[in-house]
């Protein structure tokens, strides 16, 4: 770029377009108004040009001065009135004299003055037509002069508006790549903070030897509910770490195990958030055909203290191992708002084989669910099973669990082998009495997870992730 048009660009960087025209405008009206001046200047001396003229053709023919204005046709020239009272003393002097030589000579001397008024006025208008022919050729100049400029402004401003056009294409190219650069980084931090929130809550997982999950009180549910109405809403929950000096029951009755209170699971910190993601007007027409538990839905879950996605759940529709479509939760990891998705695992109804499990979901009240690792070629490994008896059948009896006549009910969760591992606990939260049977009547309830002693960071989000399945699958449908 040239210093004229990086001058040019700083100009119009400084100056609105619009104020250069009309300042160009102003400019050209008062040079155009001086031009109008001095051409009524030029008519007016070409006008006392024809004037001295017509009076001189009527001296020479002896008749009165026809002037162009009426101010000149009253005013006569001093030498006609001289030239006119020495007539009128010569013919009286003739008419008292007989003498003709001394007439001859009177009218001899008139002629000679009226030669020399006649001179006079040739001499006035000769300078006056010079004058009138240099106004004349400095109005041609300055035409000519006025056209050049015209055409010199035009170019000049074409010319800028050249430059302007290719300034503002060039500065909407700039502005794109900056906007694109900008998402870029965005993108960038997006992903970096997302995996730093990610190893966090990976590494506090692994740190942990269970976790308190509490349902939160859907109030306008329970009002619809209470008024027949199909209304459900989105489920919430707060994940809370396991306290120390606690630990999950083996049994309902285990002395050694922790039943939290109302107020003991509303004191807690929660560390993480879940929220379900669905259609409003999915879940009202499953509610009223009686297949709400069965929804589609996305689960997202969040750091406490922050907005951002460390975990995705994806629940897609499924009738159920009874109709050989077992329901099933698939679990993500998020790397970013832009990145794909890593998958971690799923959770998955265990209907095989086929007779085995259905007799023992008919007649035992007791299901299975498989935890599986993703494995690089797509496929998924075992690594655990939960073990669900609703009913007195059993390892334990959860017969009227949970409620205020039993407080807890006890699952297993298996290894690959069948042994027990750990267990997860589903608590009625008692203390406040009518509080706690509101909420067992609406469905909202209290888990307590223990995890496996080698179990990783992976594999505790997936027992997490099966803690949903349960509630969606079981709870949910009460």
């Amino acid at each position: 770029m040239s210093e004229v048009e990086a001058l040019y660009a700083r100009i119009l960087s400084l100056v609105k377009p619009r104020e250069l025209y009309l300042s160009c405008n102003g400019v050209l009206q008062h040079d155009i108004s001086q031009l109008k001046h001095s051409i009524k200047d030029v008519l007016a001396a070409y006008a006392k040009v024809e004037e001295v003229r017509d009076a001189v053709s009527q001296l020479e023919q002896g008749k009165p001065p026809s002037g162009r204005s009426d101010k000149k046709v009253k005013k006569k020239p001093k030498s006609v009135k001289k030239i006119s009272e020495k007539e009128a003393s010569s013919s009286s002097e003739s008419s008292s004299s007989n003498s003709s030589d001394e007439s001859e000579d009177d009218q001899k001397q008139v002629g000679g003055n009226k030669t020399k008024g006649a001179e006079k006025v040739v001499e006035n208008d000769e300078s006056e037509l010079k004058l009138a022919h240099k106004c004349l050729k400095q109005i041609m100049m300055v035409k000519v002069e006025n056209k050049a400029i015209v055409s010199e402004s035009r170019k000049l401003w074409i010319k800028v508006t050249k430059f302007k056009k290719g300034c503002s294409q060039e500065t909407e190219e700039m502005k794109d790549k900056f906007t694109s650069l900008l998402a870029q980084v965005t993108q960038w931090q997006d992903g970096i903070f997302a995996l730093d929130q990610l190893d966090k809550v990976q590494k506090t997982l692994g740190e942990m030897d269970g976790v308190v999950v509490r349902q939160a009180t859907q109030v306008g549910e329970m009002a619809a509910q209470a008024a027949g109405l199909p209304w459900e809403a989105c489920n919430r929950y707060a994940v809370h770490r396991l306290p120390a000096d606690k630990k999950v029951k083996r049994e309902p009755s285990d002395p050694d195990g922790w039943s939290p209170t109302e107020d003991e699971l509303k004191s807690l910190k929660p560390f993480m958030l879940a929220t379900e993601q669905s259609g409003c007007f999915m879940r009202v027409v499953m509610k009223y055909l009686g297949c709400v538990n069965l929804r589609p839905l996305k689960m997202h879950l969040t750091v406490a203290d922050n907005g951002g996605d460390v975990y995705l759940i994806d629940r897609p529709y499924k009738c159920g191992g009874a109709l050989c479509c077992p329901l099933e939760m698939r679990l993500n990891g998020m790397n970013g708002d832009y990145d794909e998705p890593t998958r971690i695992g799923r959770v998955r109804e265990d209907f095989s084989p086929y007779l085995g499990r259905c007799c023992s979901s008919c007649c035992l009240a007791t299901t299975y669910t498989d935890i599986e690792r993703a494995l690089p070629d797509g496929k998924y490994e075992k690594r655990y099973s939960l073990r669900t008896n609703l009913a007195c059948c059993g390892r334990v009896n959860n017969c009227c669990a949970p409620s205020c006549c039993r407080n807890d009910a006890v699952y297993d969760i298996l290894d690959p082998d069948g042994a027990v591992v750990a267990n997860l606990q589903v608590s009625f939260g008692g203390g406040d009495c009518l509080r706690s049977c509101c909420r067992a009547g609406g469905g909202f309830t209290n888990y307590v997870l223990q995890f496996p002693r080698d179990s990783t960071p992976q594999d505790r989000v997936l027992l997490l992730a099966v803690l949903f399945h349960l509630d969606y699958a079981v709870f949910e449908k009460k």
